[in-house]
């Protein structure tokens, strides 16, 4: 935009529209900070106030915002300001832009203290999330956006979330932190334990009802193989297909289920759940964290990480 030329008293001769377009050079942000300051507060003072700089610094950069668009912004009355036309145009489009990249600001130095983490509903409910108020405690700035999916790999974006996964046996990929071991036993509500078939070995087993957690049965396949005891016949199980919904067939007095230790720590503590003790506990897998990929949501991740490991070594 070309500067329209000076006359003895611009205030009255200057033209009082602006048309800037995008290709416009824009004008120098810290006199447009300071015109916005001054028009939205109603003065270079309060202005100069808001800003933290001198009145003098706010009025020459005002000046300097006008002699750059060339056009009068305030009319200079005896001890007040008012808004030319163009002043009024210019000050509702500075505030609206101001408005917009504090909001934008604020909202990526969000996502910079948001840390994303994907779990499976059980593991967040039992372990996870009964510990979360210490992690806010120690760490008060950071904010955690927990999504709880079954199998939570299969829809996490590996580069910017953090998961926490299963892994059987030593599957357990190359860069995970080891959480929690899968040390898993059968567990029953003292209920169901009196009124089934005694249960001293593990062939015993075959008189029972087991609960299954899982679709295919490996759990109950892999602990039966490592204990030589025989499952059940298939029809004599409850498939429930996930932890959380086995454990509370489990505490109704339904049957067996198969769970970790860790998982299940309130209800042995207080005698809701009992694992009988002729069925040994078997280590079938663990729990994992894996950290994003990308290096600066890993960066942010590694309190998180470090919380974590801590409360797993805890455990």
């Amino acid at each position: 935009m070309a500067k329209a030329a000076k006359s003895a008293n611009p205030q009255h001769s200057l033209p009082q529209s602006i048309n800037l377009s995008h290709g416009s050079r824009l004008p120098p942000l810290a006199a447009l900070r300071a015109f916005e300051a001054a028009a939205r507060l109603g003065g270079v003072t309060a202005a100069a106030a808001a800003l933290g700089v001198t009145q003098g610094a706010v009025s020459r950069q005002v000046i300097a915002l006008e002699r750059w668009l060339g056009l009068p912004l305030f009319l200079r009355q005896h001890r007040r300001l008012d808004l030319t036309p163009a002043g009024r145009s210019l000050s509702a489009a500075a505030s609206e832009a101001f408005k917009r990249l504090s909001d934008a600001t604020a909202e990526l130095r969000g996502r910079g203290r948001e840390l994303a983490l994907i779990v499976s509903p059980s593991f967040a409910v039992r372990w996870l999330m009964p510990r979360l108020d210490r992690f806010f405690a120690s760490h008060p700035r950071l904010e955690l956006r927990l999504v709880a999916r079954e199998r939570p790999l299969a829809t996490a974006n590996l580069a910017l979330e953090g998961v926490i996964d299963y892994a059987r046996a030593q599957a357990m990929p190359a860069g995970g932190l080891l959480l929690l071991e899968d040390l898993s036993v059968a567990v029953a509500a003292p209920s169901y334990l009196a009124s089934a078939p005694p249960l001293a070995n593990p062939p015993d087993l075959r008189r029972h009802r087991l609960l299954l957690a899982t679709e295919d049965v490996w759990d109950w396949q892999a602990w039966a193989a490592a204990v030589g005891a025989r499952l059940p016949p298939p029809g004599r199980g409850y498939r429930l297909l996930t932890d959380e919904l086995a454990i509370q067939a489990a505490l109704s007095g339904s049957g067996l289920a198969l769970m970790t230790q860790g998982l299940v720590r309130g209800e042995l503590g207080d005698g809701r759940l009992v694992a009988p003790a002729g069925l040994p506990a078997v280590r079938l897998g663990c729990y994992y964290l894996r950290s994003p990929d990308d290096p600066v949501a890993a960066q942010r991740f590694r309190p998180l990480a470090r919380w974590l490991q801590q409360e797993a070594a805890v455990d």
